[in-house]
């Protein structure tokens, strides 16, 4: 039994054809390196062989399956790589409050501010994480959400003004497998953010036809190897969803984008159906808007499905990702004046803030 299970693991994965992406894991597995004498005498090839016949290695979903429910039910761990279960859904833990990093995310933003947008009317919201709603009984590490808040605060701008957004959300407003909140929920946000900017509307969410896919398997859904059933995934159409104009640093040459991406449904990472995904820099027109106002929105992911919602308040919204945009080439492609600035970022990227340019 021993030799077969050697010998049969060997050949199968002899014969079993590579796979390029995991649609689970949501990213591309590693290749068979190419076998050269400069790879070999650096250690390069074994080094990109194992992590080869690792991800390629026949049955790995269902081995990662099984460790989750080891690890969950026999050795009792109350999180697999980090991520855990609560009813039905699925949370990463986001620990501890990193205060240095919340300081550099508010020295990057002072900058923002210093190089583009003195004399502007400038509001900054602070997006919390779904941890945020679970209980504080000592059963999970939960970071400080109202210290992250203070520093930010404190840190910021004084010109800045802060629209509170965390008391419009709850449990229900995010996917059950991933961390992002749901577009058919945000009509307390929009409201809230619409009373904070001073534009003079009321989000009518019956406006809006809504339309949905399914299976949607959000990130947490692959890294934990199906610990929750999968979601589906809403999107909110009207006249001015249809009818925008929108444009993308990343696709200058098409004249052909939409607002939602439905050709992307199904494949690696559906939540791109928002706008396309991480994109530096988009522009969404709406030529039927009844007012001339303009908003620079610098947002994270949460900010492509959000942006959608607010063309019936502006007449342009310019979406701005410093994850892949330094802030020196904004002024190549944007022309600052009289537009209103949000500055939305979730708890996470505030937490993590290296990761913006």
């Amino acid at each position: 039994m021993f030799l077969a299970i050697i010998f049969g693991f060997f050949i199968a994965n002899l014969i079993k054809p590579a796979q390029e992406l995991s649609f689970g894991e949501r990213r591309r597995l590693a290749q068979l390196p190419k076998f050269t004498l400069e790879n070999i005498m650096s250690g390069k090839y074994m080094n990109d062989f194992d992590k080869y016949t690792t991800d390629q290695f026949i049955g790995r979903e269902p081995f990662r399956a099984a460790k989750n429910l080891v690890d969950r039910q026999v050795f009792l761990k109350l999180d697999t790589n980090g991520l855990f279960r609560e009813g039905e859904d699925v949370f990463s833990i986001e620990y501890p409050l990193r205060e240095d990093r919340v300081a550099g995310f508010c020295k990057k933003m002072n900058g923002l501010f210093d190089k583009y947008f003195e004399g502007m009317n400038v509001y900054y919201s602070v997006v919390p994480d779904k941890n945020y709603f679970l209980p504080d009984n000592g059963a999970h590490l939960l970071m400080d959400y109202r210290r992250m808040e203070t520093l930010v605060a404190e840190g910021l701008n004084n010109n800045m003004q802060y629209i509170d957004v965390f008391g419009t959300l709850t449990l229900d407003s995010y996917y059950n497998t991933d961390g992002h909140w749901r577009q058919e929920k945000l009509k307390p946000v929009v409201d809230r953010l619409y009373e904070g900017l001073g534009v003079p509307l009321v989000f009518d969410l019956e406006s809006y036809e809504q339309k949905s896919y399914e299976p949607f398997y959000g990130a947490y859904y692959g890294q934990s190897a199906g610990l929750a059933p999968p979601d589906n995934i809403v999107w909110l159409e009207n006249e001015s969803t249809r009818n925008a104009v929108v444009t993308s640093l990343s696709f200058p040459n098409r004249d052909d984008l939409v607002v939602y991406n439905t050709d992307g449904l199904g494949g690696m990472d559906t939540y791109d159906l928002y706008l396309y995904g991480a994109q530096p820099l988009v522009i969404v027109e709406n030529p039927q808007s009844d007012s001339d106002r303009e908003l620079i929105l610098v947002r994270d992911s949460y900010g492509s499905s959000l942006a959608p919602l607010l063309l019936e308040g502006y007449a342009k919204v310019t979406l701005v990702d410093l994850r892949y945009i330094t802030q020196e080439l904004l002024q190549n492609h944007i022309t600052f004046e009289n537009q209103d600035v949000l500055l939305m970022f979730s708890t996470t990227i505030i937490n993590n803030s290296d990761n913006l340019r």
